[in-house]
């Protein structure tokens, strides 16, 4: 009969144990000191130190939270930065520009005159208020009974045709030109013959440059576009690399997948609803 072997099988040894015994003559005994890689026992079909978990998981957070983040979050905090660089930006480039109105509601007729073939009556606008270093940047505008002109060329001392829109249709023809008077500066109306072409009121809209601040708006508004592209990057690089793999494919589904499915449902919808004849 042969003897059962005291021998351990493989498996259950470490690699290396090293112990130093404490010495005899009474001293205090030294620490034992272990060298070696440590070696998990198996139990059934697990470890019996547990099972190792990826450093990458997430320090607690499931993989659906970190997609959940990639999907929701990330693409919202984006959002809200882009929105602050754009309402930043554009509001430098609004303040870049004083506006300022003036108005004449009485307007002086100076008689007639014949332009292009057609008699006009004349009408002149003054604007006291309005300082002359501001001229050349400044919008005309006027109103009768029938119709509104505007011009967004300050005129010259030559007959200038304007825009307008006619309340009873038609083509009216207003012109507008300088009455040759700097200061104060007076603008000279030919309209129609009838009453209600009569000018109701006169303005001018100046707009003065406010500072530098242009250039900047720009570059925020600029920068409210390329926050995207650059998030997306820097998302993906740092979640299939150093972070979560599902919060790089949360982001992807979040800017890439869901316009797309969006955009395909929005064509699908309109498909169906011309299609079938609706």
């Amino acid at each position: 009969m042969e003897e059962e072997s005291d021998q351990v099988p493989d498996w259950v040894k470490p690699e290396s144990i090293e112990i130093v015994p404490a010495d005899e003559g009474g001293a205090e005994p030294e620490a034992a000191v272990f060298s070696g890689e440590v070696a998990s026992f198996k139990v059934g079909d697990s470890d019996v130190l547990g099972t190792a978990q990826d450093p990458r998981s997430g320090a607690g957070l499931s993989n659906g939270a970190w997609f959940a983040i990639g999907l929701l979050v990330a693409p919202m905090a984006v959002g809200f930065v882009s929105f602050v660089l754009a309402a930043v930006g554009d509001g430098l480039i609004w303040q870049d520009y004083d506006e300022g109105y003036h108005y004449d509601d009485v307007l002086v007729q100076r008689g007639t005159e014949e332009i292009a073939g057609e008699s006009y009556r004349l009408y002149e606008a003054g604007f006291p208020d309005m300082d002359p270093s501001h001229y050349d940047s400044a919008d005309v505008y006027v109103n009768t009974e029938s119709h509104d002109c505007w011009s967004y060329k300050y005129p010259s001392s030559d007959w200038a045709r304007m825009d307008c829109y006619s309340w009873n249709g038609g083509d009216p023809e207003v012109y507008v030109k300088l009455d040759g008077n700097d200061e104060p500066v007076g603008i000279m109306f030919a309209v129609g013959t009838s009453d209600s072409d009569r000018p109701i009121y006169a303005q001018l809209t100046e707009y003065q440059d406010g500072g530098g601040s242009e250039m900047l708006g720009e570059l925020l508004l600029f920068l409210s576009l390329l926050v995207w592209p650059i998030a997306l990057i820097a998302g993906l690089v740092w979640g299939f690399t150093k972070g979560n793999n599902y919060f790089a494919y949360g982001m992807l589904a979040s800017i890439v997948v869901v316009p797309v499915l969006c955009f395909g449902a929005m064509f699908i919808l309109v498909l169906i609803l011309f299609g079938g004849g609706w």
